[in-house]
């Protein structure tokens, strides 16, 4: 079947074409289809059987542009299929996490799945108030085994140059480049920020230490290949309920450097501790939720590194420096030396990108719903100009900030200056 771009309607005539999602249903007739979600990049359909409710699934299908900028962005569509691969590739190395496939269709750029009906997006859930209990261990579980089992610590360099090649996605990494690391840094068409904040806006455009910072970091996003990174890791790329987290979204995934997805993650959850600021009235309620969101984040820091590093003293056979090259006496001192440089190589990384990824929020092209649902226009500036500090400062200080707690406490000081 030729490439067309399918909707509510035509998505339902795609499954009845298609032998196998047609057998999945039990009754075609049974079956509707809703647009979902408010994707920037790709069309993503719910599939719900009538009947039998727990035969719904997602088809999510690749564009021939970016989405949320039209047809004057152009972008391959066979990226579907290496998000495709990327879930596949996931499901080996951390079973569970990812979403079931069904199906992958690289004609029609699309691929189904399973819907994960019981869950919901982590964004939306922290919005609410929610606390997931095992989201902590299952997210450290994640990010330390995606991150170390395709590193040069575990992989053979011929392996890993393999899957270098395989998921080499480099449209979707330069989208990333330019969306994250340039525009929002430069004068630009698709930017976007609240004009209440010109004034700090150009002063942070035009800060010379500042743009330095952010082209250094540039540089190790573009070239410091240490792992296949998720690379887009945020809470709107995790789905979650009280029992299980899963993962969604792999689009950009590409080896890169292993801070930046620690970063994205914590970066949202960082701004969605300020947006609590409007979103959550009575000061108790949210001084409480703040307090759980503040435990959240250093805990997945903290766990992070104590399953990395585990994973690495138990797992040390790749080509970078494994157990024969310190087989000797007090070979293991050494080991442990190299393991804490390099570990706090991957927190200061980690620190510089959040602070990008804070900025590129609140002056680029697209922020989150945690600040854009924010309806007071003055109130969402003062948390914003607030984050845009916070970002900066993370920038400038991420190589003399030296633990989690260094860091978050620069969130605590400035979110005391906002006045609610």
């Amino acid at each position: 079947m030729n490439y067309i771009p399918l909707d509510a309607k035509s998505v339902i005539d795609y499954i009845k074409f298609n032998r196998k999602l047609s057998a999945h249903f039990s009754n075609n007739s049974d079956i509707v289809a809703n647009e979902i979600g408010n994707g920037n990049i790709n069309y993503v359909f719910l599939i719900k059987d009538k009947k039998y409710p727990s035969k719904s699934i997602i088809i999510k299908q690749a564009l021939p542009y970016l989405r949320v900028a039209g047809e004057s962005w152009p972008l391959t569509k066979e990226r579907n299929l290496i998000e495709y691969k990327a879930l596949q590739f996931y499901e080996q190395l951390t079973p569970g996490f990812p979403p079931k496939l069904i199906v992958s269709d690289p004609e029609m750029c699309l691929f189904a799945m399973e819907f994960l009906g019981e869950h919901q997006i982590l964004r939306d859930g922290l919005l609410e108030l929610n606390k997931y209990p095992k989201l902590i261990d299952d997210i450290t579980t994640f990010l330390s085994h995606t991150l170390f089992f395709t590193s040069d610590f575990f992989l053979p360099r011929v392996e890993k140059e393999r899957l270098h090649s395989e998921f080499s996605n480099t449209e979707m990494t330069k989208v990333q480049q330019d969306l994250i690391f340039t525009n929002p840094f430069k004068l630009s068409p698709e930017n976007n920020w609240n004009r209440l904040l010109n004034e700090l806006v150009i002063k942070t455009r035009t800060n010379n230490n500042l743009k330095v910072k952010i082209a250094d970091l540039k540089d190790k996003f573009q070239n410091k290949t240490q792992a296949l990174i998720h690379s887009d890791l945020h809470t709107g790329s995790i789905m979650v309920n009280k029992n299980e987290t899963r993962i969604i979204d792999p689009e950009f995934l590409f080896f890169g450097p292993m801070g930046f997805d620690i970063a994205a993650l914590i970066q949202n959850l960082c701004m969605n501790y300020l947006s609590h600021y409007a979103h959550t009235a009575d000061p108790s309620t949210r001084e409480s939720y703040q307090s759980y969101l503040f435990d959240l984040i250093i805990s997945i820091w903290k766990d992070f590194k104590l399953k990395f590093e585990n994973l690495w003293i138990n797992n040390n056979f790749g080509n970078l420096a494994n157990n024969d090259f310190w087989d000797y006496q007090d070979g293991n001192k050494g080991f442990e030396i190299f393991r804490n440089k390099y570990i706090n190589g991957i927190f200061n990384d980690m620190v510089g990108f959040a602070g990008i990824k804070m900025l590129r929020r609140t002056m680029g092209f697209v922020s989150i719903h945690d600040y854009t649902s924010i309806k007071d226009t003055k109130l969402r500036a003062s948390i914003e100009e607030i984050t845009i500090i916070i970002g900066t400062r993370w920038i400038l200080e991420n190589e003399k900030i030296r633990n989690i707690d260094d860091m978050i406490n620069i969130l605590l000081e400035e979110s005391r200056r906002l006045v609610i």
